[in-house]
């Protein structure tokens, strides 16, 4: 049993940060890279490339990874170029290293949460480089609710204009545990923006179709994939300020998707199938804006 455990290609929830980070670096390495990250490599490690050449299409999915970064650090240039935002909070951080190498203002603030053995291990891997921005890092199992909120509590106090970022997170959490979460970030006035990335529920079941098995064995089960897609959110206090979908955003950034021209084929000659089709399967990234009209 013990040897079976050695050869998952996931052991755990913080694999997954190895994983991402691995596309990451594979980007970068490209002469036409939309972005650079050099701390990926070496953050990810060799388990970090064994999980991507282990699992099935590892590397003709890392389109998905890609588009989903390049979104995000625009919506988070964004919000802090032209919305005034003063402080992001990443929340299960992983090995993002956006505080590192994206131009950011030294007056930021940046906060990460996430476990402890992901924190110490960034920590150490890290240690010579400096960020750019003002930077703090949280131990914190996101499920202890009452630290969870004394955290925010703090930052909300010392703070005028919050970014919270949770990439790669909330489809771990239970529909229950993202009401919870949106709620709780709800109660703060100057918590203003939210960035993140949705699934339909059939892109959901598509993802485990081919990673399921691998993630469930790490106990790292997959769950959120709202049927109304950034609708669940209003209810919450949280309005779609913009929705850009991945699909869309890798034929523009020409980073395109596993099977793109089949989706091509039936854009052309079944126009309404192909509607259908990107309507289930729909999975992209979200900046949510703060509503007070509950």
């Amino acid at each position: 049993m013990k040897k079976k455990s050695k050869n998952r290609p996931i052991r755990n929830i913080s694999d997954t940060a190895r994983w991402v980070a691995y596309y990451r670096s594979m980007e970068t390495e490209r002469e036409d890279a939309l972005f650079k990250d050099p701390y990926a490599k070496l953050l990810a490690g060799d388990k970090g490339k064994e999980i991507v050449d282990k699992l099935p299409f590892g590397r003709k999915n890392a389109w998905g990874m890609i588009v989903r970064t390049v979104i995000m650090d625009e919506y988070i240039m964004q919000c802090v170029s032209e919305y005034g935002v003063d402080s992001v909070i990443n929340l299960a951080a992983g090995l993002d290293t956006r505080p590192y190498r994206m131009n950011l203002s030294s007056s930021l603030h940046w906060y990460e949460v996430d476990l402890p053995d992901i924190i110490q291990y960034k920590e150490k891997i890290l240690a010579n480089d400096q960020p750019i921005c003002k930077f703090e890092q949280l131990a914190l199992d996101l499920r202890n609710y009452h630290a969870r909120d004394a955290f925010f509590k703090r930052i909300s106090e010392n703070s005028q204009n919050v970014l919270i970022l949770t990439e790669g997170l909330l489809a771990y959490l239970r529909k229950e545990e993202v009401e919870k979460l949106a709620s709780d970030l709800h109660k703060y006035s100057n918590f203003t923006y939210w960035v993140s990335d949705i699934s339909r529920p059939k892109a959901l079941i598509k993802m485990k179709k081919y990673y399921g098995k691998y993630l469930e064995a790490a106990n790292a089960m997959m769950h959120f994939a709202p049927e109304n897609g950034t609708e669940f959110y209003k209810p919450l206090g949280w309005k779609c300020e913009d929705y850009r979908s991945a699909y869309e955003e890798s034929r523009k950034i020409n980073r395109k998707m596993m099977f793109d021209w089949i989706f091509r084929f039936y854009a052309m000659v079944i126009p309404p199938l192909y509607r259908k089709i990107m309507r289930d399967y729909d999975a992209g990234m979200v900046l949510l804006n703060r509503s007070d009209s509950l």
